[in-house]
């Protein structure tokens, strides 16, 4: 058994146990861990919320290119301002370190010497990506129902973004390049709207419409 904390790490001695039938009285022992501080341009709004904290954002840290399985993956904790990011639990090195910012498109940090007291100092700059807006056509004089529309990367790592909201244009940002399913689900006429595998460059707009008319 070994404990996971976003920037405590597992004692060398009582950090892990091996438990072979159900006991109660286990302690594991956790202990202050290398820690980094990445910042960034604009405040990130983050679907998961941690206790006394503005939320959390999943890292990944890969050998090289963003592929295939990472040598790790983290969870850093956003700070208050919602621009400040503390990393811990992982072991220095020289990584490519991905991050999911939401509502922006994730950031991906090349050749990044990570060590203890890492301050990236200067703010990264966050990009807002694609954009993908779906249009609501409904007869004159009514309301647009209520649509849930996702974004889901089909490749890896794996991420969504994602908007609930009545409207009769809706807007997702923060979409990097490759294929993402968007599915759309409106609440009013029953039933899925759009379900459809859509090719995204990370720049520009791609648009559908739903007609309800």
């Amino acid at each position: 058994m070994r404990p996971h904390h976003a920037t405590l790490v597992p004692a060398e001695v009582g950090g892990r146990v091996t438990v072979t039938r159900p006991q109660d009285g286990l302690v594991l022992r956790l202990v202050e861990g290398a820690l980094a501080v990445f910042r960034f341009d604009q405040p990130m709004w983050p679907q998961v919320f941690t206790l006394g904290r503005s939320g959390s954002l999943d890292v990944k840290l890969f050998d090289g290119p963003v592929a295939g399985e990472p040598v790790a993956t983290l969870v850093g904790l956003l700070q208050e301002d919602r621009k400040t990011l503390h990393l811990g639990g992982f072991r220095p090195g020289t990584y490519t370190v991905w991050i999911d910012t939401p509502p922006f498109a994730p950031t991906v940090l090349k050749n990044l010497k990570l060590e203890d007291g890492l301050d990236s100092g200067e703010a990264t700059e966050l990009d807002r990506g694609s954009t993908f807006v779906l249009r609501i056509r409904v007869k004159e004089g009514s309301s647009p129902p209520r649509h849930s529309v996702w974004v889901h990367f089909e490749g890896e790592p794996a991420y969504s973004r994602s908007m609930d909201v009545s409207s009769e244009e809706i807007r997702v940002i923060g979409i990097g390049s490759g294929r993402f399913r968007v599915t759309a689900v409106s609440y009013g006429v029953g039933g899925r709207s759009l379900d459809e595998v859509i090719e995204f460059d990370g720049a520009n707009t791609v648009e559908r419409t739903i007609d309800l008319r």
